[in-house]
């Protein structure tokens, strides 16, 4: 027994070159046909985190989906569609794809979505944006957490606006 869910096989054995006093009878005895259906559950694809932060300008980033534990392990090629929603970010505010796949082989528990964020020097607040697993082919599906929130923490300070002079006179003429 395993977890992995995968494909079903077969096994199909046959008598042949019988010697000594043994004697092979007609064909349907002489070969047999074993079938393994799997009978594991298809594996479950999530992010790790619910949600992440990195000051912007960081270098590049990493974003983790996993095979959660609660679902098979990964057999077949699992190939995992994502999305990326902004909220209070533009796409100016990072250098990341708005959407991609994220391909599972055997044996693998975990994959990462890659972003950079841009530095300004605009003071704006910290902004978001969002990432959802979209779908997960024949071979995989929904795991716990399906969608990931990151915020770009803004490092920049607030601008000083004020008056050069604190008074000021001109004559009405003088426009």
């Amino acid at each position: 027994a395993d977890n992995r869910y995968e494909a079903t096989e077969q096994i199909t054995i046959t008598l042949t070159n019988a010697t000594g006093s043994v004697i092979l009878a007609g064909s349907p005895l002489t070969t047999v046909t074993f079938t393994l259906t799997n009978d594991d559950a298809k594996p479950k694809f999530a992010f790790s985190t619910p949600s992440s932060n990195e000051d912007e300008g960081t270098e590049e980033e990493d974003i983790v989906v996993v095979v959660e534990e609660t679902g098979g392990d990964v057999g077949l090629e699992v190939v995992v569609a994502w999305g990326l929603t902004n909220g209070s970010t533009a796409d100016a505010d990072h250098a990341s794809a708005t959407e991609g796949n994220l391909t599972f082989s055997e044996g693998e528990t975990s994959e990462q979505i890659s972003y950079t964020s841009e530095d300004d020097a605009l003071h704006e607040g910290d902004e978001s944006f969002d990432l959802n697993l979209t779908s997960y082919g024949d071979n995989g599906s929904s795991g716990s957490q399906t969608s990931h929130e990151h915020t770009i923490n803004d490092d920049d300070d607030q601008p000083l606006v004020g008056f050069s002079l604190t008074e000021m006179n001109k004559d009405e003429d003088h426009g």
